[in-house]
């Protein structure tokens, strides 16, 4: 009896989270403005008996404003290789829509920063082709390619 009492109260506590996160993430979002920033460095360091190692890197991540289901703007950030572009012709505005991990482990609050953080796999934007004029920059610059070509 208690057994069948201990797993009805953690599916339901399952369900909450889930829905929590569903009422958060599901539809497709209006976007209001987006913008590229440098993060704070990632720093890492590890230490083993005499050797060592530390890493520090620059994080590119986007921030944007998007409008949420109950019709108030967030301002998230994701990091920049978690985007994708999709081409809509009947595109008026800008939307974003996420996808998410739905597995769920972590803690869910009302904090939208968390769910993004710990939930969205990937945000996919969509946008009309002339929005996105293509910014094509080579490995090599017009210098370097025009004394090659003399």
């Amino acid at each position: 009896m208690l057994t069948i009492l201990i797993v009805g109260l953690y599916s339901c506590k399952e369900e909450d989270k889930a829905s929590t996160v569903q009422s958060i993430l599901t539809g497709v979002h209006p976007l209001r403005k987006m913008q590229q920033v440098a993060s704070s460095e990632v720093s890492q360091g590890s230490f083993f008996i005499w050797s060592a190692s530390y890493k520090q890197e620059q994080e590119m991540r986007i921030c944007f404003a998007w409008k949420m289901n109950d019709s108030t703007y967030a301002l998230s950030s994701l990091p920049f290789e978690r985007f994708r572009i999709r081409f809509d012709s009947t595109a008026i505005i800008p939307t974003i829509k996420f996808s998410w991990n739905q597995n769920y482990t972590y803690t869910v609050s009302d904090d939208i920063a968390d769910i993004i953080k710990s939930y969205v796999t990937y945000a996919e934007i969509s946008v009309r082709e002339q929005d996105w004029q293509p910014g094509i920059v080579l490995p090599m610059n017009d210098t370097v390619v025009n004394k090659i070509a003399k």
